[in-house]
């Protein structure tokens, strides 16, 4: 079998979350029991203790697919080595000597160990032992047979979101990717954000480096609601050879105005995140479209990528309102520099330009048709029933012009109700052609009559940008392939997180899903691109053939919490709600 059958993958998603878009009228399962604490719940162990870090052998994972695939594009992905027993969170996993640490392919973007394939780390709530849990995340690393569980390093949070945001760059050039944390709850919702440093073994948790806006070097000041760490976006911007990190604040206040957001950039240095040279832009700021506004929330999402083809990383910033319909919504392009993030030469479109509300909840970059200019690709969930908006790449920045705008209506037949298209994005080429893909989430969508049940849309990137959308649900046929018959339920919202990761270092990359709110404990669910059946027919007179594309959806493997925990009977740790975010 393909996939992660011979790993037990947890890259879990939710984008959904991550952003703060749970709508009160949503369904909310029953409380799992797994997810409350004991009563009288011991403190978390002080910081140099490692708290609330514990690494485990991936069990074996729970062989749900009702039978192989028949039929397929991605190659075999070979069995994880068994690991020694008895190996701690801070003892070395066995791994080959190598001359050089840099990854072995550049298409792992998410790559904490070095081995060149992207790691699966999944946000949920985490029990690290008896009477210890809250929300925090696990990693599976792939291309080995470890764990790790981890809470925030100052132990368990009352009102926590650890891990709502997620990204990972080098900052520090030495070839391993550094996991990045935002937990925009923290502290009566001023928000932090936690730096993980990658290595040879993965992240240490002792290492970990936390960042705030009272943290000496960073502009302003903790305080309640700024939701600092809401967003976060990796890149280079000035070149430097240095990750340099984007927190979003879309909570803060600017001129008076509350909620009207602002973005920091920190840069990456030898030694790591500097505080040095840090700064910070509002739509107060000289040169940024727009003007600070009440709700405006300026940084609700974030990306990083060379839209402009000059070299340098440019920042995506949205700031989609959340006044009525989202009017007076914009995404920014930040240029990126030798400086950093740049505010001369900004540019935007609203979302007034394509009639859509609350455009750029959330935010990807990716050269779709390998142009040499990223496409943007903004999604409006809380637009109608959502929309998605690929805004091409151009030497000028930002613009309206060419660009393309999806709804769900347009992939799905009937029935639609809050769909919530464009919850959830990932980028990558999945098809194995050389141009990247998009998959998009639309955790609410009414699938085969089953309200909230949730669904994902693939679109091909290509020469003139999105192709010919495919859908998949749960249940769905998929004609020619068999794999895990899990059926659409109310309230399960399969695809609040989509991630594609390269998770084997061959083939095209793979995709995975999270529904959050499967059985209430959550899902991951593993998605392969297969060829769909020629579909001849006559062509009407006077008539064209309708767009069908060539590909479809199946899938391959899924996880629930147990496949996702240790196997002993009281399975601690262990993770439930998985499917709440991830990071790709």
């Amino acid at each position: 079998m393909r996939g992660i059958l011979t790993r037990n993958v947890l890259a879990a998603g939710t984008a959904l979350v991550s952003l703060g878009l749970v709508a009160a009228s949503s369904p909310v399962p029953a409380a799992d029991p797994a997810l409350t604490p004991a009563a009288g719940a011991a403190p978390g162990p002080a910081v140099g203790s490692r708290p609330g870090s514990v690494t485990e052998s991936r069990p074996v994972p729970g062989d749900r697919a009702a039978a192989a695939p028949t039929t397929g594009t991605s190659g075999s992905r070979a069995a994880a080595p068994s690991a020694p027993t008895g190996r701690t969170a801070t003892a070395s996993a066995p791994r080959p000597a190598r001359a050089d640490a840099a990854p072995a392919d550049a298409r792992a973007r998410f790559d904490l160990d070095g081995d060149g394939r992207d790691e699966l780390v999944v946000a949920g709530f985490v029990t690290v032992a008896q009477g210890t849990s809250g929300y925090g995340l696990m990693i599976d690393y792939s291309g080995s047979a470890w764990r790790q569980y981890l809470l925030p390093p100052d132990g368990p949070r009352l009102n926590s979101r650890f891990g709502d945001a997620l990204a990972a760059g080098d900052l520090n050039a030495d070839g391993y990717a550094d996991l990045i944390v935002g937990d925009p709850m923290a502290n009566s919702s001023a928000g932090d954000v936690w730096i993980y440093p990658g290595g040879r073994d993965g992240i240490d948790p002792a290492a970990a480096r936390q960042i705030t806006q009272d943290t000496p070097g960073v502009p302003g000041m903790a305080h309640g609601g700024a939701e600092f760490g809401h967003s976060l976006a990796a890149g280079d911007l000035d070149r430097d050879g240095y990750v340099d990190l984007v927190v979003g604040a879309p909570g803060e206040t600017v001129a008076g105005h509350s909620l009207a957001g602002t973005v920091t950039v920190l840069r990456g240095s030898a030694g790591g995140l500097s505080v040095e040279g840090v700064q910070q832009v509002s739509q107060d700021s000289p040169g940024v479209p727009g003007e600070a506004a009440g709700r405006g929330h300026f940084g609700f999402a974030l990306a990083a990528g060379d839209v402009t083809g000059d070299g340098h990383p440019d920042v995506a910033v949205g700031a989609p309102g959340i006044d009525g319909a989202g009017a007076g919504s914009r995404v920014i392009l930040l240029p990126g520099g030798p400086t950093g993030a740049r505010t001369d030469g900004a540019t935007s479109v609203r979302g007034e330009d394509f009639g859509i509300g609350a455009l750029g909840e959330t935010l990807r970059i990716a050269d779709l048709n390998r142009d040499g200019h990223g496409d943007v690709l903004a999604g409006a969930p809380r637009s109608a029933h959502g929309a998605l908006v690929h805004l091409r790449g151009s030497a000028g920045g930002l613009t309206a012009q060419g660009a393309q705008v999806r709804r769900p209506a347009e992939e799905y037949v009937g029935g639609i109700t809050a769909a919530d298209f464009g919850n959830s994005l990932s980028t990558g080429d999945v098809t194995g052609d050389g141009y990247p893909d998009v998959l998009v989430g639309a955790s609410q969508r009414t699938a085969a009559g089953v309200e909230g049940a949730g669904g994902v849309v693939l679109y091909p990137g290509g020469p003139r940008g999105l192709g010919v959308a495919v859908a998949y649900h749960q249940g769905m046929a998929t004609p020619g392939y068999r794999g895990p018959a899990e059926q659409p339920e109310q309230g399960d919202w399969f695809g609040s997180a989509v991630a594609i990761l390269d998770l084997d270092g061959t083939g095209p990359l793979e995709i995975v899903v999270g529904a959050r709110y499967e059985n209430t404990s959550g899902l991951l669910t593993e998605l392969a691109v297969g060829k769909a059946p020629v579909r001849p027919g006559p062509v009407p007179p006077g008539g064209s053939a309708p767009a069908v594309s060539p590909w479809l959806l199946y899938p391959v493997q899924q996880w629930y919490w147990t496949d996702l925990s240790n196997t002993s009977s009281n399975r601690i740790p262990r993770i439930v709600n998985a499917g709440r975010q991830l990071l790709g």
